[in-house]
């Protein structure tokens, strides 16, 4: 059973990587061919999409997780997924519909859009609201996948609707030019891997739409709304204020440098989340749990802090080869971001009593302060340091963020981690950073392969000597509170 959840959790971190991947390897084309202002609305309808989504899908896909298995029939079942579906469905088009008319009405796009400083295209705005209600029934596609273990098939349709989306938004781009072109490419590309996933998942919903059955799972997600929210707070207020008080062209250069960054949260800080859902509540069960937790906590700081130094190892290279000239001041804020990026992913390791106790009403109490933080932080340092007031806004809500779920969970569960392998990748990640941050020279000219060559090479210097320092915790022949294993189990 155990190698089965392993095999199916790594199935589901590249799925859920390949997901977020496509605007990723679509930025270095969008970069170059759309002008800055125009990759600055794309930013800004791309953050857009995402709390469209969380509006039409409001915790409903993990509402279905939870109440699919409880169903005795297959029958009970499928008519539960088409439910959803239908559901879903029906407030994506509630939300286009109410979207349209709202927006056409003189009054708001005279006065409330305009103070806003919210320059709105309608067709934009319906291309916008067509995409999101698109991905967000693929979702309910891929969480039934999911939940019926058909982890192959999750991350093909993934792996598929990736290729699709990258080519759809080069063929947008050339055939209608612009931001419209790229939204019409990946509103194409997601309606056709939606009539795709439908089809493949035909034998598994029936679209009989039962009130009951949305009720329960409406009151399992609906509650996790506010902390859904409180995120998008923390992802996206930045650029929205940044838009308020400069332009798209500040937005579009921090937005690449935003990119960048999310490279670490794509390739380690969701595949770990996605592993670490069922593991947390395994290693409950199983003998020396606190030793296991503060394993985990040294073994993501290791990885998240080694790739972010790769990341910023590359910078220079990536900016010289990929940024067009105007996007080179961006570089400024991607330790920043990338350090946003490893305190955020801390949360997850480090939220076991919040989950263990059951006590998720708390995360929505800790949203709500970040994203209040964040605000506040946004509004006071961004008129007055541009892209780096954002960063470091960025930074300090996300440290709000964990503090907060760190003390809950501490106060629910304590686990007792042992300060030195922390301190040892902390202050080994920032001797290898200020070496790259204050020593560029040292590995020659930015634009060259040989020079990004060598400041990966330092990197893994850097790693190797961090792992090497780390090998009793990393192989578990020491437990991270500094004890020597022992066979008792620890109660929970």
């Amino acid at each position: 059973m155990l190698p089965r959840i392993l095999h199916n959790s790594l199935i589901y971190a590249v799925g859920s990587a390949l997901n977020s991947l496509a605007l990723i390897i679509l930025m270095p084309y969008l970069v170059n061919a759309l002008s800055s202002r125009d990759f600055g609305a794309w930013a800004i309808y791309e953050i857009v999409i995402l709390l469209l989504t969380m509006i039409i899908l409001p915790g409903l896909d993990v509402g279905l997780m939870r109440e699919y298995w409880y169903l005795e029939t297959e029958d009970a079942r499928r008519r539960l997924a088409g439910t959803v579906l239908l559901a879903v469905t029906g407030a994506g088009l509630f939300v286009t519909f109410s979207i349209a008319i709202v927006s056409a009405i003189p009054l708001v796009r005279e006065t409330v859009l305009t103070d806003l400083r919210l320059e709105i295209d309608t067709h934009l705005v319906m291309l916008v609201v067509m995409i999101s209600s698109a991905e967000s029934v693929f979702n309910v596609f891929l969480t039934v996948f999911r939940i019926r273990e058909r982890a192959l098939t999750f991350v093909t349709l993934s792996a598929g609707r990736m290729l699709f989306l990258v080519v759809g938004g080069v063929l947008g781009v050339r055939f209608f030019g612009g931001v419209t072109g790229a939204l019409i490419g990946r509103m194409t590309a997601g309606f056709i891997w939606l009539v795709v996933a439908g089809i493949v998942a035909s034998e598994l919903y029936s679209l009989r739409f039962e009130g009951k059955a949305l009720w329960r799972c409406a009151c399992y997600g609906f509650p996790l709304l506010p902390a859904n929210m409180a995120s998008y707070v923390l992802l996206a207020s930045d650029r929205y204020i940044l838009k308020m008080v400069y332009s798209l062209e500040i937005v579009a250069i921090y937005t690449f440098a935003y990119k960048l960054s999310s490279v670490l949260d794509t390739l380690v800080t969701r595949p770990f989340a996605i592993e670490w859902a069922p593991r947390r509540f395994k290693i409950a069960t199983q003998p020396e749990p606190e030793a296991r937790y503060g394993q985990a906590l040294i073994l993501y700081l290791f990885v998240s802090c080694g790739s972010a130094l790769a990341i910023l190892s590359a910078t220079p290279w990536l900016y010289a080869i990929v940024a067009p000239a105007k996007y080179q001041d961006g570089q400024e804020v991607v330790p920043l971001l990338l350090l946003a990026y490893v305190i955020y992913g801390l949360s997850y390791p480090l939220n076991v009593g919040i989950m263990l106790r059951g006590k998720t009403g708390y995360l929505s109490l800790i949203g709500i302060a970040s994203a209040a933080a964040c605000v506040a932080l946004n509004v006071v340092l961004i008129p007055r340091f541009g892209m780096l007031g954002a960063a470091w806004a960025t930074v300090l809500s996300y440290v709000v963020w964990t503090g907060g779920i760190t003390a809950f969970s501490q106060g629910l569960y304590r686990i007792s981690y042992s300060a030195f392998p922390l301190a040892l990748v902390c202050f080994g990640t920032a001797a290898g950073y200020l070496v790259l941050a204050r020593f560029p020279g040292v590995f020659g000219s930015a634009d060259s392969m040989m020079s990004f060559v060598a400041r990966l090479g330092w990197v893994g210097v850097v790693i190797a000597a961090l792992g090497y320092g780390l090998r009793d915790v990393l192989r578990g022949r020491t437990s991270a509170n500094g004890r020597a294993p022992q066979t008792a189990s620890v109660s929970t």
